[in-house]
């Protein structure tokens, strides 16, 4: 059984439009550890095209696991374009002392309001005591269309 509960706000003000939300995600598993996740993200959008992002997530279960998430993003947004650079690093997900992080560049095209074109390259890594993981690096590229 799943109990969740969240509260979000969207506005637009003078200089842009801001985002939050911040929410909290109960699971009782029959057998298994019960796990709790508690998060939130805010994300502002000024006139002149500049963006940022943050957001922040908890896992915790019965078996002490306290695993956190922590992501950035910065951005700019122009006429039909859009380009952002994001990390995110995560603590403890697998194994206690593990540290993942991810850095990425994007690229969006949308040259109709009903598609969108884009590009990403990311870099993954992995740090745990006593193994060496080499890190992996992906390229995406894609469309949207919206019906």
């Amino acid at each position: 059984m799943v109990y969740e509960a969240a509260v979000k706000h969207g506005a637009q003000y003078g200089f842009g439009k801001v985002a939050a939300g911040v929410g909290f995600s109960q699971e009782k598993v029959s057998g298994a550890d019960d796990n709790e996740t508690f998060g939130g993200s805010a994300a502002v959008l000024l006139n002149s095209g500049f963006n940022a992002a943050i957001s922040y997530s908890q896992l915790s279960d019965d078996s002490d696991k306290d695993a956190t998430n922590m992501a950035f993003q910065i951005g700019y947004k122009f006429g039909n374009h859009a380009t952002a650079v994001d990390y995110g690093i995560t603590e403890d997900l697998n194994l206690k002392g593990d540290k993942g992080d991810v850095i990425a560049l994007s690229y969006v095209y949308k040259p109709v309001p009903w598609a969108e074109l884009y590009v990403s390259g990311r870099q993954f890594s992995l740090d745990r005591a006593g193994t060496d993981f080499d890190d992996v690096v992906v390229l995406l590229a894609g469309s949207r269309i919206k019906f």
